[in-house]
């Protein structure tokens, strides 16, 4: 897996293709070109800003596993960029994530996924901020995130959108599920154990969910 190391505050790349290890605090990269991120290593408490240069595009995947974080990640795009972007998140302890994105110029087109699976004593808080700038024209921005609660964690899920463009195509959409009573009892009266019942529901949500956004290597 190639490796893409930030260790500065501010730093210029082209046509990065790769993991993403972010290794300062608050850091500041700027992209060009054609651009994919098949994952980030993050620390437990971060700030990166990822500023898309004109005709940039990126396509992101991020995948969060049983960790305690508190993030802040935000997405500037200058003029007609193209992003994709599918982050995964399955924690059984405290998780929180600020995710803002800032379309600045004109025709920029953004599609955010985001896919969270709690369990445990897990808790989860997502904030998104979707901003379209003023006087800008033919921006696209979609926002979608879904939520499976696997017990009794907790799930809370924050989108915003402020839009000072009349010339604009911007909705986002939240859901959170519960283990479907009906759905595990069917599959306890087949012979499955309760924790395979459950894990097969579980996986069953997130290949849904991959099939949607594309699956972690879309390109």
């Amino acid at each position: 897996m190639n490796k893409i190391i930030v260790d500065e505050y501010e730093k210029n790349w082209s046509q990065i293709n790769g993991c993403l290890e972010v290794k300062k605090e608050d850091a500041h990269i700027h992209l060009s070109g054609n651009n994919k991120i098949t994952d980030i290593l993050i620390n437990s408490s971060n700030k990166l800003t990822i500023t898309l240069e004109k005709n940039a595009s990126l396509n992101l995947n991020a995948n969060w596993f049983k960790e305690k974080k508190d993030l802040e990640i935000i997405l500037n795009c200058e003029s007609n960029t193209n992003v994709k972007s599918h982050c995964y998140i399955e924690t059984d302890k405290h998780f929180q994530l600020n995710f803002k994105i800032n379309l600045e110029g004109d025709q920029n087109k953004c599609e955010i996924l985001f896919s969270v699976v709690t369990e445990k004593e897990g808790n989860c808080l997502i904030k998104t901020m979707g901003k379209i700038a003023k006087n800008t024209k033919e921006n696209e921005l979609s926002e979608e995130i879904k939520g499976l609660s696997l017990g009794n964690p907790s799930i809370t899920f924050i989108p915003e959108l402020i839009v000072d463009s009349m010339d604009v195509i911007a909705n986002h959409n939240a859901t959170i599920k519960c283990i479907d009573e009906t759905e595990l009892f069917y599959l306890k009266s087949k012979g499955i154990k309760k924790e395979d019942a459950i894990l097969l529901i579980k996986q069953g949500f997130l290949n849904q969910l991959k099939t949607q956004g594309g699956g972690k290597n879309e390109s």
